[in-house]
């Protein structure tokens, strides 16, 4: 990886059974988009904010694709006013 981008994970969220019996729902999956460094790193920070699944269920993850992007330049673009910018 350059030093220059950063990798993005696109992964969708649902639940799986431990027992079996009901169907993982990927069409009511909910996606996320979490920087890492690797896959398994993704999916951890995924099932982090996701939190504890309901009892007899556990997070089941797929991973949807990987990007390179551009890590944001401190061009000062998205900067805060100075303090004697503000008018009021």
């Amino acid at each position: 990886m350059a030093a220059d981008t950063i990798t993005q994970f696109h992964v969708r969220r649902a639940l799986g059974d431990n027992e079996g019996y009901y169907v993982t729902r990927w069409d009511r999956a909910v996606p996320f988009v979490v920087v890492a460094e690797t896959q398994t790193a993704a999916f951890a920070e995924v099932k982090r904010i996701s939190g504890t699944p309901p009892r007899g269920r556990y997070w089941a993850l797929i991973l949807d694709r990987v990007e390179q992007v551009p890590t944001p330049t401190d061009s000062g673009a998205h900067a805060a006013p100075a303090a004697d910018d503000c008018t009021t």
